[in-house]
């Protein structure tokens, strides 16, 4: 009887102690700096929507969001289209600073308790223009530019701390394509400073008699998309719902 295989080593413990990180990753960990695998995409979107007027980008988006508050700073009729659809949204006015600051501190506590999961902003283009109306009252060149980039760039970086989606609907024509910023209707440096508070900036594209889907969101630079238009995954073209384009940035609804 041959003498039986002698037993392979056993395997090593799931709980045994891994080999000590090096000096500087140590010290890295130390100054509670993240690592590459620490560090992960937002679990809500932020999406910059722009389009020609009347497309129907707020009846896009609102009409397809999970829960939404509208920050309405277009008039009775910006969400007309919406209703119609039968879309259930709720909404707050913001026409001047004032009800600007108002109005982002109302979707703060919305989200945080628990009563909305979308905020859209509509249109960040005309709220830019009342803004700056407004504040010309009392302010003048470097004041009142200064006074408007705080309000208007300090309630978005609010609204973008927030455990929601947040989408911000923008004006644009083909008019302004070459002029410089991003968003060169809005005035001062808020039309930079509002992109890049953004992750994801799309394009409503509307084709009339196109089948089966008349609007889509354009992804990237392609087409009537200058530079202003970035997607980190790819250019592509979506249906013209937030169900749809959260899938394709990879995000939950």
């Amino acid at each position: 009887m041959s003498a039986p295989a002698p037993s392979a080593p056993p395997a090593p413990s799931p709980d045994a102690v891994s080999a000590p990180a090096s000096p500087a990753l140590a010290r890295l960990a130390a100054l509670g700096i993240a690592d590459q695998l620490s560090t992960g995409e937002n679990d809500f979107a932020r999406v910059l929507v722009l389009g020609p007027p009347k497309v129907g980008k707020t009846t896009c988006i609102v009409g397809t969001a999970p829960r939404p508050l509208v920050i309405n700073c277009d008039g009775r009729s910006a969400t007309k289209g919406a209703r119609l659809q039968g879309a259930e949204f709720h909404v707050v006015d913001a026409v001047n600073r004032a009800t600007w600051v108002k109005a982002v501190k109302t979707a703060c506590t919305a989200v945080r308790e628990g009563l909305v999961r979308t905020v859209v902003v509509d249109t960040i283009t005309l709220l830019a223009d009342n803004i700056v109306d407004d504040a010309s009252v009392t302010l003048s060149g470097f004041d009142m530019w200064n006074d408007v980039k705080a309000k208007l760039v300090g309630g978005l970086k609010q609204l973008m701390q927030l455990d929601a989606h947040v989408f911000v609907i923008g004006h644009m024509t083909a008019g302004h394509d070459t002029e410089p910023g991003i968003m060169p209707m809005i005035g001062g440096q808020a039309k930079t400073l509002i992109p890049a508070l953004i992750d994801d900036w799309v394009l409503l594209d509307f084709l009339e008699g196109r089948k089966p889907h008349e609007r889509q969101f354009l992804l990237g630079p392609q087409g009537k998309w200058t530079s202003g238009g970035r997607n980190i995954k790819r250019s592509c073209q979506v249906e013209a719902t937030v169900p749809a384009l959260l899938a394709e940035l990879g995000i939950e609804p």
